[in-house]
């Protein structure tokens, strides 16, 4: 299948629109429908993401087409033009392969270290963490800290829920039950996974500022949501409240 030539311009505008765009009109938005807005900044930069993929593709596939044209044309008609655009085109494949090259080191220059210190960093949260109970289904656990905390992290392949022992002994009920369902809302909406897309894409990105705007908005947002969902459980009051003394 042959892409038209007419998508090359097109798909580098759409990268350029987006990275540029999303910085400026995606902070502090969505706070009525943090869901729609989470996905909506995951779909538009992976548009952009497509839309670059899909430029170097057309890229590649004109350099194919005129090395052809290019050995199609006689001896005879050949001149110093078509000797400079022959040169030209078989320096292209070369080129190509070295900047992916450069790039895929680059990428894994900057995402090993983040890896391996996440490799190391759950079995020693793990030893940490003590059974304090079951909630909605889910086992929770509590970690040794005085201040007020809580997080989700993972635990034997699945996501568990954390709360520090100051908050798991001094909240009330009904504020233990605000953070127990903020956190499961983490869990059951995805927010673990989407935020170390966000961390992966601003590592490889790190000077592109859509991608810094997407972890930031993402954090915003996930809290926002995770006390949506909370609010059904538990009134808004109790939460508002709780969140105050995590704060």
């Amino acid at each position: 299948m042959t892409l038209p030539p007419l998508l090359l311009p097109l798909a580098v505008e759409w990268v350029i629109l987006v990275t540029t765009l999303v910085p400026l009109i995606a902070r502090n938005r969505g706070n009525r429908h943090p869901n729609i807005a989470i996905f909506s900044l995951f779909a538009t930069l992976t548009s952009a993401v497509l839309a670059s993929f899909l430029a170097v593709a057309i890229a590649a596939q004109y350099v194919f087409q005129l090395w052809q044209e290019l050995n199609a044309t006689p001896p005879a008609e050949r001149d110093l033009t078509h000797t400079l655009q022959s040169l030209g085109v078989s320096f292209a494949p070369w080129l190509l392969l070295a900047v992916a090259g450069i790039t895929i080191a680059l990428i894994n220059l900057r995402l090993e270290p983040q890896i391996l210190a996440a490799r190391e960093a759950h079995p020693q949260i793990a030893q940490l963490l003590t059974p304090a109970g079951r909630f909605a289904g889910r086992e929770y656990f509590s970690v040794g800290a005085s201040a007020y905390l809580s997080f989700t992290t993972k635990l034997d392949g699945r996501q568990v829920i954390v709360i520090s022992s100051a908050a798991f002994s001094q909240l009330e009920k009904e504020q233990l039950d605000a953070v127990l369902w903020h956190e499961l809302a983490h869990i059951r909406l995805g927010h673990h996974r989407l935020k170390v897309m966000a961390q992966l894409l601003q590592s490889i990105t790190p000077r592109i500022a859509a991608s810094k705007t997407l972890v930031v908005e993402l954090a915003r947002l996930s809290e926002i949501a995770a006390d949506n969902y909370a609010s059904k459980r538990v009134s808004r009051e109790v939460i508002d409240q709780t969140r105050a003394l995590f704060a």
